[in-house]
């Protein structure tokens, strides 16, 4: 394997550190901290693993032939697990451990951006609306 294929499994554990670093609440900071490495860090295992497998499965198949479904069912799983899953797992894992990220991405306030909750404190938008 040379080192580029392997740089992408590696990509998510300080993706991951830095989004829990970043957030606010430092109580749940160091336990979401340590679970969430543990758990990035045999996701990044268990990736490299199944990377190992369809590969050496694609190798078998291109020796003994194989149907063509069977192939592209194996370019997809390969497309996911090698251009996909190491790059969208640190921003799930780290949503699942630590709960003020959670009550950061996915709270009220934060989706009224735009609404009209939001315009009548602009003063100019306020005179615009009613001319």
């Amino acid at each position: 394997m040379t080192r580029s294929d392997i740089l992408m499994f590696t990509f998510s554990l300080p993706v991951y550190w830095a989004i829990i670093l970043a957030s606010a609440k430092a109580s749940d900071t160091v336990r979401a901290l340590m679970l969430g490495t543990l758990v990035m860090s045999g996701a990044e295992i268990g990736l490299l693993l199944a990377y190992a497998k369809i590969t050496a499965l694609s190798a078998a198949s291109q020796l003994t032939g194989d149907e063509p479904v069977f192939e592209w069912v194996r370019q997809v799983q390969f497309y996911l697990i090698v251009n996909v899953l190491p790059y969208t797992s640190p921003f799930i894992v780290a949503l699942s451990p630590h709960s003020g990220l959670r009550s950061q991405g996915f709270a009220r306030d934060s989706m009224t951006y735009g609404s009209a909750e939001v315009l009548p404190k602009c003063g100019h938008l306020r005179q615009r609306r009613r001319n």
